[in-house]
């Protein structure tokens, strides 16, 4: 499997940025703001390649992934070589990463993904809540999902959709 690239720019830099990156990287191509930050919080890059001015990013907001800041007017070819050193310089520093996260294989494998899940689901939750101010129809079809669905998964991840209708009123 290829390594995943995140480019985040307008729409055509991140078509130029892409198609260089393509043959030799499995490429998410994000050309919307509010989409890019949500996927460097959450997804696992090798890299990063965001446009000057489109995105605030830093080496900070992620861990130990290679954040690349490009013009508008940059080479793709020069860029795809650029993410090929720091795809290769962050392989190397695996080995200290792996290392730090040995304790993790005191779980079965099943166990660490339930609770990963479990976590994932949970954060999505809130933020889904807080972002519809409690309202479990408005947050159900912003979901893609059944309201009783979502009623189900908020009692089974202890979120009260009532507390963010609260919030909005204080």
């Amino acid at each position: 499997m290829k390594p995943c690239v995140l480019v985040a720019a307008p729409p055509m830099l991140n078509r130029r940025l892409s198609d260089a990156l393509g043959a030799r990287f499995t490429v998410m191509a994000c050309p919307d703001r509010e989409r890019a930050e949500v996927l460097i919080a959450i997804a696992c890059f090798q890299a990063i390649v965001v446009a000057e001015g489109f995105l605030a990013v830093s080496d900070a907001h992620v861990d130990r992934v290679p954040v690349l800041h490009v013009g508008p007017n940059a080479d793709p070819a020069k860029i795809r070589d650029e993410v090929i050193a720091a795809v290769d310089a962050r392989k190397v520093a695996e080995r200290t990463e792996a290392r730090e996260l040995a304790a993790l294989t005191s779980l079965e494998y099943d166990e660490y993904i339930e609770l990963v899940r479990y976590r994932a689901t949970r954060r999505y939750l809130l933020g889904l809540m807080h972002s519809y101010h409690g309202s479990v129809t408005d947050g159900a079809r912003r979901a893609g999902m059944v309201r009783e669905s979502l009623h189900r998964l908020l009692r089974r991840h202890d979120v009260e959709a009532e507390r963010y209708r609260e919030d909005d009123e204080t």
